[in-house]
């Protein structure tokens, strides 16, 4: 099947090429004035958008000269309109001039024109706001400015035309930036900044780091227009209320700024109101969580010392305790931070997730390994943005949310003396963790496999500390007959006195029976469990062969 607009492209520019008069009203070429307009073009820049796609090697080189010879006879031979047609598509980031001096299309035109759907054409030059904040997005995110670096992103303010600014100058956003902050100090920061942050409200329901906002503009100027109109509050979207930023600049990574309810509504009233209402009252949840309604309901058993540690933690967990507690300090909001901490398998991921269950609380939970990043700065930032996330899942699900660091050994550990850079990173990222949970309004668990090696500074921010240990012989019997209905007393006491295991390995040892039965096994059952837990543990290879693997 022909291309329909490829094939209409050609006709166009068989037609140029062939004119043998010197001068041509460019109104009469066939088929240009209608393309011109699916394409939302002048019929000059069309002229030239025909001949790059008919492009034949035996015309030449497609360079200044080649346009400027076959379009001149629609401008009464002047060069001018010519290049000014060329230097405008370069700036709608539609053609560049690639190495070899020879014009070519930008991708996104390029696959609209393969595409041969006409429909996508409105997405070529973006007309309103959802169109105009991606179009913003994939500038400031070109892949191309290596091969063709003259309008480098939106680093340049040479070239501000491929943002469209005045094809949208309807637009409040734009309206608003035209006569309020066109005319900045800071112009470039302040156009960047600006528009990043309404697109990351719009776009993806988030804040804006302030320092990769502007990356790749000079330092200096950043750190001084944060110092000056950001912390002090003097850059007038600011000033209005339509943003609000937090954070300070004592580690130049966390500085975040977010579109307000007030913003939203100034300067965003042509947007679809579906999802204007998404943005001001955020019941579409964004940030993943885990929902305690598919949370599995587990009855979980501890020690009576045990019970007595977790009683208050789970009290609090009540809203009314909670406000009790907060008008008996005077009103002053404190978070609740509790680290569960003691050997691996003995409950302590699951109290959280069950608690979550009872109270209904969604869960942000944080991988710890997934903070961690070999790239100065990277973890640092990782951090700030579990927390703003987790801020984030609160205020979109109305609720009380738990914010679970679990496995957090490398968060907790003490800090080292500095020998490298990855100490340095490492005693930052724990310098970070302190300081947030410093100031943590909301509910906090960790867990931890640490018996000795929490960093003293942990221990005054936790607000409560609670160790558990392998059960007693006596709680792991009702843990047998708990998992495994039936069981009598005797048989789980046999258990619980042979094999020292942990709540997570007999829960492990339930699945294995349940499989083998599955499979057809006829073996009493205390035999069956029996052969089972011996077969639990990894054996340790030296002691039962009396050699070390090496490598």
């Amino acid at each position: 099947m022909l291309n329909p607009i490829l094939l209409k492209l050609e006709e166009i520019a068989d037609f140029i090429i062939h004119i043998q008069e010197e001068e041509f009203p460019i109104q009469n070429v066939p088929n240009l004035a209608e393309t011109a307009a699916q394409f939302r073009m002048d019929p000059l820049s069309m002229s030239i958008i025909a001949l790059i796609a008919a492009s034949d090697p035996t015309l030449g080189d497609l360079n200044d000269v080649f346009f400027t010879t076959h379009l001149k006879k629609f401008t009464e031979k002047r060069r001018t309109p010519v290049t000014s047609a060329l230097q405008k598509l370069e700036q709608f980031n539609l053609v560049y001039l690639h190495p070899n001096d020879r014009y070519q299309f930008k991708r996104k035109l390029q696959r609209i024109i393969q595409s041969g759907n006409w429909e996508l054409l409105k997405d070529l030059v973006p007309h309103g706001v959802v169109p105009f904040l991606k179009n913003f997005i994939e500038t400031t995110n070109s892949e191309e400015v290596e091969i063709y670096p003259r309008f480098q992103m939106m680093r340049s303010l040479d070239a501000p035309d491929n943002l469209f600014l005045e094809e949208n100058e309807h637009l409040a956003m734009v309206k608003y930036y035209n006569s309020h902050l066109i005319n900045f100090d800071h112009d470039e920061i302040a156009q960047q900044l600006f528009f990043m942050i309404i697109a990351r409200k719009v776009l993806y329901f988030d804040t804006t780091d302030y320092y990769q906002a502007l990356n790749g503009i000079r330092r200096e100027d950043v750190k001084n227009f944060l110092n000056h109109y950001i912390i002090n509050e003097l850059w007038d979207p600011l000033q209005k209320g339509y943003f609000q930023f937090e954070g300070s600049d004592l580690v130049n990574e966390h500085i975040t700024i977010e579109m307000t309810d007030l913003g939203v509504e100034h300067l965003l009233p042509e947007l679809d109101p579906l999802m204007a209402e998404k943005l001001l009252d955020s019941t579409t949840v964004t940030v993943p969580h885990l929902k305690p309604e598919k949370i599995k309901d587990v009855k979980l058993i501890f020690d009576k010392e045990a019970q007595q540690l977790l009683h208050p933690v789970k009290r609090l967990m009540e809203l009314d305790i909670r406000e009790k507690i907060n008008q008996k300090l005077g009103g002053y909001k404190t978070g609740v931070s509790v680290i569960l901490y003691g050997a691996p398998g003995t409950g302590k991921t699951e109290f959280c997730l069950q608690l979550a269950k009872e109270f209904d609380m969604p869960i942000f939970q944080v991988n710890v390994a997934e903070i961690q990043n070999k790239w100065v700065g990277e973890s640092e930032k990782n951090i700030y943005r579990m927390f703003r996330q987790y801020n984030l899942l609160k205020k979109q699900t109305k609720k009380e949310c738990i914010l679970l660091f679990n496995e957090a050994d490398a968060l907790l550990g003490k800090r080292v003396s500095v020998n490298s850079s990855v100490d340095n990173m490492e005693n930052s990222l724990k310098n970070i963790f302190l300081e947030k949970m410093e100031n943590f309004e909301g509910i906090l668990f960790a867990t931890s496999n640490l018996t000795g090696n929490l960093d003293p500074a942990f221990e005054r921010r936790f607000l409560y500390k609670v160790f558990l240990k392998k059960p007693s012989k006596e709680t792991a019997a009702k843990i047998w007959c708990t998992l495994f209905k039936g069981l009598p007393l005797d048989e789980a006491k046999i258990l619980s006195q042979e094999f020292d295991f942990s709540p997570a390995e007999i829960s492990n040892i339930k699945k294995k029976y349940e499989i083998d039965k599955i499979l057809g096994s006829k073996l009493k059952r205390l035999t069956h469990i029996q052969s089972l837990c011996r077969n639990e543990r990894i054996l340790d290879q030296k002691s039962q062969s009396g050699k070390s693997l090496g490598f």
